[in-house]
């Protein structure tokens, strides 16, 4: 059996042997994370571009730029 292992969640190398816990550090689960997404992260854009020309995403952008306009947009006093 090899002495070090990777981590099932971070993916980070650990000594089997080692008495001290492993704790997962936060940007490298986050790394982990996005390296296990890459592909559908690939995707997003061309397929929000694909739903954005569709007619439901064309009523929805046109809503949301409505409702910017009325609001004075994200944050203001009103909306």
């Amino acid at each position: 059996m090899p002495r070090f292992a990777p981590c099932p969640t971070c993916g980070v190398s650990l000594d089997r042997g080692s008495p001290v816990a492993h704790v997962c550090d936060t940007e490298r689960l986050l790394d982990e994370c996005m390296a296990a997404l890459r592909g559908e992260l690939d995707l997003l854009e061309p397929q929000w571009r694909q739903w954005l020309a569709s007619p439901e995403g064309r009523r929805d952008r046109w809503s949301a730029v409505r409702q910017v306009r009325k609001t004075g947009g994200p944050g203001a006093a009103g909306g």
